[in-house]
């Protein structure tokens, strides 16, 4: 379904603007709505029982493709920018990898701040909550796709919506545990 979508993938530039097409990330990635196969109604399902979120506010399903050499720099998956989403449905308060292949070296998701690095395991979901209970930003999610040294990375990404998540995760009273700094980055 995905293949015959595809196109060479964009980001979000850093002060805001159009989306465009980058060295930082290098790969190929297609929309799908979930309710066009029932393999992609029964992830979203399955990501709802597991992490108790409401799934009505995510984004599409959006399946990438790396191949060699293809790689995501370090990133966040929440926006610093509230102009690039949807006031009404809000930042990205989670992110869940589906991982739909092996990858014979390489590809791995690195999070620097955490000092971990899970590799692609066809099957698998890496899930992580992007902001804190008190809906500030973790700035310890940064995180990068590994180059693929030799093999192909195939993934689907379903980012999950602050909006509706009032009683799923509620906020967090105690706000001391959770620190995580925002920093510029120097040129």
């Amino acid at each position: 379904m995905a293949v015959p979508r595809m196109h060479r993938s964009t980001v979000n530039p850093l002060p805001g603007g159009q989306l465009k097409k980058s060295a930082f990330r290098v790969s190929k990635n297609a929309w799908l709505a979930y309710e066009s196969h029932p393999t992609m109604v029964g992830m979203l399902r399955d990501l709802k029982d597991a992490t108790g979120l409401d799934t009505t506010f995510c984004e599409q399903l959006q399946v990438a493709n790396y191949g060699v050499g293809g790689h995501y720099e370090p990133h966040w998956d929440f926006f610093r920018d509230p102009n690039h989403y949807p006031a009404e449905e809000g930042n990205r308060i989670a992110t869940a990898i589906f991982y739909l292949s092996e990858v014979e070296q390489g590809g791995a998701t690195a999070f620097p701040f955490l000092d971990i690095a899970v590799k692609p395991q066809l099957g698998n979901v890496l899930f992580w909550y992007n902001l804190h209970r008190s809906l500030d930003k973790d700035y310890r999610t940064k995180h990068a796709g590994c180059p693929v040294l030799k093999g192909s990375k195939w993934i689907g990404n379903v980012w999950i919506h602050e909006v509706t998540q009032t009683f799923a995760r509620p906020c967090d009273v105690f706000r001391d545990h959770e620190v995580s700094l925002e920093y510029e980055i120097i040129k």
